[in-house]
């Protein structure tokens, strides 16, 4: 009984997961062909539920870029401010190349 709940659990844990990142993948793919509305939606999606890095931020804000949406400066400002450490720390090794 144990081990077969057990097991369920486990599935469900795992199709989850698969999910969550066949999402980012998917939305990575829209992006990389262009398809900046669906994958812009994919990230925010992602940005909602807080489970997302740099690169989903960046991504998102860029998606409005190409978009000419009128909340592009607002998220490359919200992704600077979030990862300004990030990117003090990557300009600083990009010098010392």
């Amino acid at each position: 009984m144990y081990k077969s709940l057990l097991s369920l659990i486990c599935f469900f844990c795992c199709s989850v997961l698969l999910h969550a990142q066949s999402n980012i993948e998917i939305a990575n793919n829209l992006f990389i062909n262009k398809k900046y509305s669906a994958a812009q939606n994919l990230y925010n999606q992602k940005i909602i539920s807080g489970d997302y890095n740099e690169s989903i931020l960046y991504n998102h804000a860029k998606c409005s870029k190409e978009l000419f949406n009128s909340d592009a400066l607002f998220l490359y400002t919200k992704f600077l401010e979030e990862y300004k450490l990030f990117n003090q720390l990557t300009f600083a090794s990009s010098c010392r190349k």
